[in-house]
């Protein structure tokens, strides 16, 4: 008796080991996705249950942020971080292997729309450029737009046929901005966020040095940047 006792206690603790973890949110699964709009924030909350975000990799995060903050419509907040779908767990500056350097963009879609901050996003990076972009190179700084499901993944599509349309001397196969599906988002370390409003001096020798402006108006025309 004792030991059927036994057992049927072990059991019962058991079943609520099991409902417990079922209610806690994984760290890379559907659990920690926004319930409004079922994307993958990662470890970033969004200020308001009503706001969306969208993941774009552009180069270096600190200018990508910067732009966005700045002078794109609708923005709430922009967070630099790591995402890549064969990245390592936990990735650093200095180590993440796998991970492009993004933004997660935050907005109010009341204000602006995926496919508007698509747009955008398209005329902050050299569409050209397969190695990194500007003076950065490697797979981390290669640009990259994401969406987060079927419904975004036609809209990212469209958004480049305009852009092509726009430009008939580009030769599509030059065009080497992959559309992915989003993956997890890690947010970057605390010095690298608003990296242009703590360090202004050294961001701007860095940007204006790197190219970056230079570079878009080439791409896309002064009045286009």
């Amino acid at each position: 008796m004792l030991f059927d006792s036994y057992i049927m206690s072990l059991q019962l603790v058991l079943t609520v080991v099991i409902l417990l973890a079922a209610t806690i949110p994984t760290i890379h699964g559907e659990d920690l996705r926004n319930n409004n709009n079922n994307y993958d924030n990662g470890n970033y909350a969004l200020t308001s249950s009503t706001h969306k975000s969208l993941l774009i990799a552009a180069g270096c995060f600190w200018c990508a942020e910067q732009a966005y903050e700045q002078y794109a419509p609708g923005v709430i907040e922009v967070v630099s971080g790591y995402a890549g779908s064969d990245g390592i767990e936990s990735p650093t500056y200095r180590n993440h292997p796998g991970h492009y350097e993004v933004i997660l963009i935050e907005y109010d879609p009341n204000s602006t729309s995926y496919e508007l901050l698509l747009q955008y996003a398209w005329r902050n990076l050299d569409p050209f450029d397969q190695y990194g972009q500007f003076c950065d190179r490697g797979f981390s700084y290669q640009s990259a737009l994401f969406y987060a499901n079927e419904e975004e993944k036609l809209i990212a599509e469209q958004v480049r046929s305009e852009v092509l349309d726009l430009h008939p001397d580009w030769d599509n196969e030059s065009v080497v901005v992959p559309l992915l599906e989003r993956p997890f988002f890690w947010r970057a370390e605390d010095y690298h966020q608003d990296y242009y409003i703590k360090n202004p001096w050294n961001y701007e020798y860095y940007k204006e040095r790197c190219g970056r402006t230079k570079r878009l108006k080439e791409v896309w025309g002064e009045e286009q940047y």
